[in-house]
C-alpha cells in the first residue's frame, strides 16, 4: 500500500507545515514523532523533513537554514535543492493556527487508519483495551498542547481568583467547614458506607445541593434505574414520600416546575443509567464529551457507585478498584469538576462510635487515591433514631475535624439535615 501524503488543497501548506516545525520549537517538541517525511509529495521537502527529524532527535532543537545548505544529498541537483530551500525560507506563517489545525487533523486521520488496519489482529487477540487506548490517543492528539501548565513565577492571576469558586459546597454547614468550603474542583470525594446506611441518599442530596447552587450535574446510576433515582430526587425536592408523589402526580409536577424556575434557575440534572458492571471510566468520559459537544456545561458528577463499575485491565478486586478510582480522579482533573462517588464496606466496621481508616482496612488503599473520604457511621441505636454521623477520614486539602457531623435522615422522603451542636 502506497504511503499517504498530505491532502491539503493547496500545496503551499506542505511548506508551511515544515516551516512551522522549524520556527516553533514548542510545536516541534509536541509533534515531531508524528512528522513523517513520506507525508510530503515533494521529494525535496521529504529530504528536508528527514534532516529536521534527525537533527532534532540528536540535539533536541531545530536546525538553521544555513545547516540545511550543507546537507544536500548528492542525488538532488544543487539548483533544485537551493531553490526549494529558498522557497521554504521565504514561506510566511500568517495563518499558523490554521496550519497547525491542518497538520493535527491529518495526523488524527492517519492514526485512525492505522487503528482500523490493526484492529482485526487485536480483536483476534481479544486485546480490546489496546484498541480503546489507541482510539483515545487518536481522538485526543493535539488537545490543549499549548497549555504548558501554570508558570509559577510568571502567572500571578491566581491571587485574583475567588477561592469560593474552587469548591462545591455540600450545603451541610459543619461538613463544608470541615472540608474548607466543600469538595474542590478537580477532586474525587468518596462516601464510605455499609449496605442500607444511606450512600444513595447522601449522593442524591449532594447532587441536589449542587443544583440549588445552579451547578448542572450528571448522576450516573449503575444499580437502580434512572426512573427510580428520579423518584428519589422527587422525594427530596418536594419533601414527600413516593406514595404521596405518585398519588398526586399533577400537583407534584407543578411543584417541581416551580422549584426549577425559582431555585434551580436553568441548571440541568441528567440521570444516566448503566447496567451494573457494564460502565467503565471511558464510558463516563465519552458521555461527558458528548454532553460538552451539545453545549451542556456540566459542573459536577455523581457516580452511584464506583465499586460496581467495569475495569478494563484486571479482574482482581484491588487492581480493578485502583483503575476505577484513578480513572474517576482523572475525569475530575480533565473536566475541572468535583466528582462524588461511594464505596461499600462491611457494617461491622462502621457501627463503632469511634473509627479511623484502620477500622476499614479493605478501603484503606482507596484513600491513597481519593482526595476526600467520608465514612457514614451508624450504630444500632442511631439506626433506630434514623440518624447517622459523617466522619471525615481523609481530607487532602486540610486537617481532619475533631468531631463528627450528626445527620438526621428521613429515608422515606430522601431528606437529610444536620443536627445542630446544641441539639
Amino acid at each position: 500500500m502506497a504511503p499517504d501524503v498530505f491532502d491539503f488543497q493547496e500545496k503551499s501548506y506542505e511548506y508551511k507545515v515544515l516551516k512551522l516545525f522549524m520556527t516553533d520549537l514548542e510545536f516541534c517538541k509536541s509533534f515531531i514523532t508524528h512528522l513523517k517525511p513520506e507525508y510530503f509529495s515533494n521529494p525535496v521537502l521529504q529530504v528536508f523533513a528527514k534532516i529536521l527529524v534527525k537533527y532534532y532527535n540528536k540535539y533536541n532543537t531545530v536546525p538553521t537554514f544555513e545547516y540545511f545548505k550543507n546537507e544536500r544529498p548528492k542525488q538532488i541537483p544543487e539548483d533544485l535543492y537551493n531553490s526549494e530551500l529558498k522557497k521554504l525560507e521565504q514561506t510566511t506563517l500568517l495563518d499558523s493556527e490554521y496550519t497547525e489545525h491542518l497538520f493535527i487533523d491529518f495526523c488524527k486521520r492517519q492514526l485512525m487508519k492505522n487503528i482500523i488496519l490493526s484492529a482485526p489482529k487485536l480483536m483476534e487477540q481479544k486485546d480490546y483495551a489496546r484498541i480503546e487506548d489507541l482510539m483515545r490517543q487518536a481522538i485526543t492528539i493535539g488537545e490543549d498542547w499549548k497549555n504548558l501548565g501554570l508558570e509559577y513565577f510568571k502567572d500571578y492571576t491566581r491571587f485574583n481568583k475567588k477561592r469560593d469558586e474552587e469548591y462545591l459546597p455540600t450545603l451541610i454547614e459543619q461538613l463544608d467547614s470541615a472540608l474548607g468550603g466543600g469538595l474542590a474542583c478537580r477532586s474525587l470525594g468518596v462516601l464510605l458506607g455499609a449496605t442500607g446506611v444511606g450512600k444513595t441518599a447522601m449522593l442524591v442530596n449532594l447532587c441536589k445541593a449542587a443544583l440549588l447552587q445552579q451547578v448542572s450535574s450528571v448522576y450516573y446510576t449503575l444499580e437502580l434505574s434512572a426512573e427510580k433515582i428520579a423518584l428519589r430526587f422527587d422525594c427530596s425536592f418536594l419533601g414527600k414520600t413516593r406514595a404521596q408523589i405518585l398519588s398526586h402526580f399533577r400537583k407534584s409536577e407543578e411543584a417541581l416546575r416551580s422549584i426549577y424556575e425559582q431555585k434551580i434557575l436553568g441548571a440541568e440534572l441528567i440521570i444516566k443509567e448503566y447496567p451494573t458492571g457494564s460502565a467503565s471510566v471511558d464510558d463516563i468520559r465519552t458521555h461527558l464529551l458528548m454532553l460538552e459537544k451539545m453545549g451542556k456545561n456540566i459542573g459536577a458528577i455523581f457516580v452511584d457507585y464506583a465499586e460496581i463499575m467495569k475495569a478494563r485491565t484486571s479482574d482482581e478486586f484491588r487492581f480493578k478498584m485502583k483503575e476505577i478510582y484513578e480513572g474517576l480522579r482523572g475525569i475530575a482533573v480533565e473536566f475541572n469538576i468535583p466528582v462524588w462517588t461511594a464505596h461499600q464496606t462491611t457494617r461491622d466496621a462502621l457501627e463503632k462510635m469511634d473509627i479511623s481508616l484502620k477500622d476499614v482496612s479493605e478501603a484503606h488503599w482507596v484513600s491513597n487515591i481519593v482526595d476526600v473520604m467520608i465514612a457514614i457511621v451508624q450504630t444500632q441505636e442511631e439506626r433506630q433514631k434514623s440518624t447517622f454521623r459523617l466522619r471525615v477520614l481523609k481530607n487532602r486539602d486540610g486537617v481532619l475535624p475533631n468531631r463528627d457531623v450528626v445527620i438526621l435522615a428521613d429515608y422515606s422522603k430522601m431528606i437529610i439535615q444536620e443536627q445542630n451542636n446544641e441539639e
